[in-house]
């Protein structure tokens, strides 16, 4: 900071008050000024250089304020705020040894919350969270109102791998602070691997202000809700009846989670199925018993069915039924009064359970004419805007998005129409954690998503590299038009789509920092082929980041596309109920690799179980193939991308001190007694073999050693 000319005699204590005026009042420049007069007249003055330093600390001028908090606390040793501060302006330049210095420097002489928490945090930051630990206990023990101590908590129980301690410590503090949404996205995050004796007693309560919340990741949560709906409102529903059905409708963690989730669990599968097959039944008597609430519930359920694309398996007494249904719709929507007709709005909402209303062009015409739309009740609008608003939206969107080039190979055609009639996964919401501080300070990236599908990986992406210009491509329109509603919803501006097949992207002139493509090469003719063409577009130094099926993982699959191949080549929706129905059977029947799938939750839901079992061309991997694919094409292993916390534990507590994260003839050996450590695909960096030094220095990722 320049020093400035005194131009009018003032006291030292006159202009610390004036700058502090300005302070208080925002004007910060002016506020620095006039600490610049004092410090012209006594460069050493403590309150000027704390202030100083403190107002451009806040600006995010961390170089200039390290001159004068070193300055101040040269003359100041034993001041507890001038050591905290010039810890935390240290550890913002990525001093961490001078900001742990001044840091316990500082809680020799006093030891508070805030400062417990940042030493947290440092130790945090460099990978040190069993040391961390007990600093933000005891931040969280002496700061007992401060969310963000429980918050900071949690992560260091979740990095040390203490998942029982990371769920209660943020279901508590979520009861406490509910609407903190950071702790909610925390406690998904490790409700997965959370069994049923490490759960606190108020997990009704909790579930229902989660999910309350539309803008975090609630699948982490089917399991929780699935037991706490089968020992409450499903306990003993074995033979629904009317009054059963109104019972339920005012059960909210039920209508909460049919809104939200959608379960992996065959008992609730069926009990769902009863209820939608008796609500059917119910709309069409000639003296309708619902009684208030029942349309929310019907709208909630409506809405389960429309993100499960309508999985569930339908009777010939419902089908006929059905149709019984289209025609009662049909006489109504000719009376615009209709809309306020009770048995004609459930009628609507019995509908959406069994077709998507925007497939009925009348009937979408009706409800989403200005005059009727308003007249709604806001469970119906909700419906509308799910069912046929963001649909038609997505065909808007479709026409403008560019085609880069396409290919004729016969397998990229066959992939391509399977997701135009699924577009995969079909999703609502993806917590976007606010970027950290060392995504904030990435330089800008050019990245690109090959085979982006229906758009979370691009979320994703955009949360973790915040600078990222990112170029999303797919073969599927379908799938494209889905992932550019919700880059629009969230509001990316950095994104671009295309329509494109990896096999064409050899005519691209842009080149790239980063590589995604998960789970897409394996569904290709020649992924060979394939790897290298991306390899191509990487710039020097880039990274590919590759997901590929595990061929121990997904024997169970493997085994039943063997026994209904024929299936595979056309599977109708029709076809895929009565399978899913067969491994229900089966599995009843004690066949493990039935029951098996029916742990999957991509079971239970109609594109996802087409693209579990059902998928036109896949190759499954072991990680010794994938080594001496890498060795072929000149590519080195740089680490997994992913890995589930019990995962890595287990394997480090195999190998002990020899465990060597990128050695994968130790992790070939770790699968062969765990064959399901991989269920999702194993996930991984690459790079060139002789750029390995210039990747890990150019890019923003910790690589496994």
């Amino acid at each position: 900071m320049a020093p400035l000319k005194n131009t009018a005699p003032r006291s030292v204590r006159a202009l610390l008050d004036k700058s502090k005026k300005l302070y208080k009042s925002k004007d910060y420049s002016g506020s620095l000024r006039t600490l610049s007069l004092v410090l012209n007249k006594n460069p050493s003055h403590p309150e000027a250089l704390l202030r100083a330093a403190s107002i451009l600390a806040e600006s995010g001028d961390y170089a200039g304020a390290d001159p004068l908090v070193r300055h101040l606390v040269a003359i100041t040793p034993q001041d507890h705020e001038s050591l905290c501060l010039a810890g935390f302006i240290a550890a913002c330049l990525g001093d961490v040894e001078r900001a742990g210095a001044h840091y316990h420097a500082a809680l020799s002489l006093k030891k508070t919350d805030d400062l417990c928490n940042k030493i947290g945090r440092l130790l945090i930051d460099i990978d040190q969270p069993d040391k961390a630990l007990p600093y933000f206990q005891e931040a969280a023990a002496l700061g007992p109102d401060k969310p963000l101590y429980a918050e900071n908590l949690v992560l260091a129980y979740r990095k040390v791998g203490r998942f029982a301690d990371a769920f209660r410590t943020a279901a508590r503090a979520i009861l406490k602070f509910p609407q903190e949404r950071r702790l909610k996205a925390l406690l998904t995050s490790v409700a997965r691997g959370v069994s049923a004796t490490d759960r606190d007693s108020d997990l009704e309560a909790l579930l229902v202000t989660c999910l309350k919340d539309e803008e975090i990741e609630h699948q982490t949560l089917i399991h929780l809700w699935c037991q706490s709906v089968l020992c409450g409102p499903f306990s003993r529903k074995t033979g629904l009846e009317n009054n059963d059905l109104n019972a339920l409708a005012n059960n909210e963690l039920l209508r909460l989670g049919l809104r939200r989730l959608l379960p992996a669990h065959p008992d609730i599968e069926r009990i769902l199925t009863r209820i939608r097959a008796l609500a059917l039944k119910e709309a069409l008597a000639e003296k309708s018993i619902f009684i208030n609430g029942v349309l929310e519930f019907l709208c909630a359920l409506s809405e389960h069915c429309f993100f499960n694309e309508y999985v569930f398996f339908v009777e010939e007494a419902e089908s006929q039924a059905i149709r019984a249904l289209k025609t009662r719709i049909d006489t109504h929507i000719r009376n615009p009064a209709s809309i306020t007709d009770p048995d004609f709005q459930i009628y609507v909402a019995v509908m959406g359970c069994y077709e998507p209303l925007y497939k009925i062009p009348e009937l979408a015409a009706y409800l989403n004419r200005p005059e009727i739309h308003g007249r709604l009740p806001v469970p119906l609008r909700d419906l509308v805007r799910i069912q046929i608003e963001e649909p038609l939206r997505e065909r808007t969107l479709a026409q403008t998005i560019p085609t880069l080039s396409m290919t004729d190979d016969a397998i990229s055609r066959q992939v391509r129409a399977q997701y135009e009639e699924n577009p995969y996964p079909r999703w609502r919401s993806l917590y976007m954690d606010p970027p950290s501080r060392s995504a904030l300070t990435q330089k800008p990236m050019d990245l690109l998503i090959a085979g982006c599908g229906t758009g979370r990986q691009i979320l994703m992406e955009c949360s973790a590299h915040p600078h990222a210009n990112v170029t999303a491509i797919d073969l599927s329109l379908a799938s494209l038009a889905y992932a550019r509603r919700k880059c629009d919803e969230a509001g990316l501006k950095n994104v671009t789509c295309l329509q494109s097949d990896i096999l064409c992207l050899d005519r691209m002139e842009t080149h790239f920092d980063l590589i995604s493509s998960s789970g897409v090469i394996h569904h290709m003719a020649d992924p060979e082929k394939a790897l290298n063409i991306l390899k191509k577009l990487l710039k020097p130094g880039g990274v590919l980041n590759l997901g590929l099926y595990s061929r121990r993982a997904r024997q169970s699959i493997t085994a039943f596309r063997e026994l209904f191949a024929q299936d595979i080549q056309s599977p109708t929706p029709d076809l895929i109920r009565a399978r899913r129905q067969d491994v229900f059977r089966r599995a009843e029947l004690g066949e493990e690799r039935f029951d098996f799938i029916l742990r999957l939750k991509d079971f239970y839901a109609l594109s996802s179980c087409r693209d579990l079992l059902f998928h036109t061309h896949e190759i499954c991997y072991t990680l010794p193939e994938i080594g001496a694919i890498l060795d072929r094409n000149d590519l080195v292993f740089l680490g997994f991308s992913f890995l589930e916390p019990h995962v890595l534990q287990s394997f480090q507590k195999q190998f002990k001190d020899t465990a060597n994260l990128r050695d994968l003839t130790q992790w070939d050996a770790f699968e062969a007694g765990q064959p399901d450590a991989f269920a999702s695909m194993y996930q991984f960096f690459i790079c060139r073999k002789d750029e390995e030094d210039l990747a890990r220095k150019n890019t923003p990722f910790k690589f496994a050693t």
